[in-house]
């Protein structure tokens, strides 16, 4: 069943319902769809209340009613506020709202636990803390210490909330339809998607199993530097609905910007934190996609501390490349690239007006990048979006998604250093990574992966064959196949391959000139370019003596 029809179903007996539509015509947010869209959404409409609307900007009334709604529309606005789809007077009116969810009795947090986990809460933990350190939409969190004395938070599902959730988000799924189907000035923010985006986000934060297993891929990626730590999760004490992790005893960023003074070096602090994002996203491909300032805690030494890895993305090689592309044409300062880079991302129809599009980029955009002071990516992002969708270019969505989460994190650090910028630490990190990957050692790993792939590949199309083979067999047919020429030919092509990565890589090896030298000539340079030669001249004889043997 469609979400159209899911909320058409509930009518008039959906108090949820009723109450959300309510709520939004009380602060004049529905005027525009009177008269206009399904009969569940007109059933439920009120006129606007003169206290609520009069004086009052639209960002401060759909704030006020987001607030009224609860904790899940609260946390709309959120991702609202920071998506950089909406006019900045919007997104800033959103930035405001702070989620104050209300915790639930520590006696139905504790039937949760129990039965979650299967055993009661006081042979789980040593000691269980009955108020919460923590409250938001969706879970409380329960400082605890285990048997062994380990101090660790207990994240624990509200009861209930799961059916609550997927009421509201379905009223805003089929609400955000209306808006895009009915008010043609809303279209360009792709209500749709937005409302799509926020559901699988929303949902994924249900099963605190994935969340788990996230902060595990997180601490082995970052297990060889000891200056990063994230919250490690106790799996026995972990499922769907509570998960059980490490305590991290330190201060959030959120606190620390409050305080004054202090021995921590705060640039040097917030460009690690920007750095340990840049190394996700183009080392690993994968990405913490909440980097609020309660998510990262300043630990004793300095070190970073990294928690709530519910929201993360999975970065493809386009993505990053294309994330890479704008960051460095925004810190050239060039329109002419930061046009090229534009028209090479986005998806666009066949004929754009380059020069126009490249006077309205240097005009919309690179006059705030040129600006004096830190750069505000969150604006420079929205600036950027109006001026691709005004030429009807469209940047790909996950690219879109990974540029507000940089900007997200921009704002993040700015809570310990004002000054901060962060198109200098993606350039640097990008050429520190591209640096390690043209090491000899790294070439000789990446080396060994294609022949590992090629030679899975070669028993994958041998045994395709074989199979074929047999199929075809068991009819009228007979065919017969020498495996020896499928052999030779797939050696041909991974000699082939090998070779050819071997001349491309030589002269990148001899640019960046790594030890040892021998006078003055890089060793492994040199090494390389005499293998790919012997290789090629290899297989050119090869290639001459098989064009000479007489047919069988």
């Amino acid at each position: 069943m469609t979400v159209y029809r899911r909320v058409a179903s509930l009518g008039s007996d959906s108090a949820r319902l009723a109450h959300t539509v309510r709520a939004l015509s009380r602060y004049g947010l529905t005027s525009r769809l009177r008269g206009h869209g399904p009969a569940w959404l007109q059933r439920h409409m009120t006129d606007p209340q003169s206290d609520l609307v009069g004086g009052r900007s639209e960002g401060d009334r759909l704030r006020l009613a987001l607030q009224e709604l609860g904790p899940i529309y609260v946390k709309l606005g959120q991702l609202l506020s920071v998506s950089g789809v909406l006019p900045p007077t919007l997104q800033d009116c959103l930035a405001q709202l702070q989620e104050h969810a209300e915790a639930q009795d520590a006696a139905v947090i504790r039937g949760v636990v129990e039965l979650e986990l299967g055993h009661p809460v006081d042979e789980l933990f040593a000691d269980f803390e009955e108020r919460p350190i923590g409250v938001a939409s969706i879970a409380q969190v329960h400082a605890a210490r285990l048997p062994d004395g380990t101090d660790v938070a207990v994240k624990v599902q509200h009861d209930g909330i799961e059916a609550t959730v997927h009421e509201d988000l379905d009223i805003i799924t089929a609400l955000a339809g209306v808006v895009e189907d009915h008010v043609p000035e809303a279209r360009a923010y792709r209500p749709r998607e937005l409302a799509q985006q926020f559901r699988r986000r929303t949902l994924g934060e249900l099963d605190f199993r994935r969340e788990a297993a996230n902060a595990e891929r997180f601490g082995e990626a970052f297990h060889d530097e000891p200056d990063v730590h994230f919250a490690r999760p106790v799996p026995e004490l972990s499922g769907r609905r509570v998960m059980t992790l490490e305590l991290l005893h330190g201060s959030s960023l959120a606190d620390v910007a409050a305080a004054d003074g202090g021995a921590l070096d705060r640039p040097a602090f917030g460009r690690r934190c920007a750095e340990v994002w840049m190394t996700m996203i183009f080392r690993d491909g994968f990405v913490h996609a909440d980097p609020h300032p309660g998510n990262i805690f300043v630990l004793p030494g300095g070190r970073i501390g990294v928690i709530d890895c519910g929201m993360v993305m999975r970065v493809d090689h386009e993505t990053r490349a294309g994330l890479a592309a704008i960051g460095s044409a925004l810190a050239s300062g060039r329109a002419d690239e930061l046009t090229e880079t534009l028209l090479a991302v986005c998806d666009h129809p066949a004929e754009v007006d380059h020069e126009a599009f490249a006077e309205e980029v240097e005009r919309a955009v690179l006059a705030r990048v040129g600006a004096a002071g830190p750069i505000d990516m969150r604006a420079v992002l929205g600036d950027m979006r109006s001026v691709v969708r005004a030429y009807g270019l469209e940047i790909p969505g996950k690219l879109d998604l990974l540029a507000q989460v940089a900007a997200e994190l921009e704002g993040t650090v700015r809570h310990v250093d004002a000054d901060f910028r962060m198109t200098p630490v993606l350039h640097s990190v990008v050429r520190r990574l591209a640096e390690q990957r043209l090491r000899p050692e790294a070439l000789l790993e990446r080396g060994e992966d294609v022949l590992r792939h090629l030679a899975t590949g070669r028993r994958h199309m041998l045994r395709d064959v074989r199979t074929f083979v047999e199929r075809i067999g068991s009819g009228r047919f007979e065919v017969v196949v020498r495996h020896t020429d499928a052999d030779e030919a797939v050696d041909r092509l991974t000699y082939g391959m090998l070779t050819a990565a071997l001349l491309v890589g030589a002269p990148i090896v001899w640019h960046a000139d790594p030890p040892p030298r021998r006078n003055g000539v890089s060793v492994p340079g040199a090494a390389l370019t005499g293998a790919g030669v012997l290789m090629a001249a290899g297989l050119l004889r090869g290639g001459r003596r098989r064009r000479a043997k007489p047919p069988a």
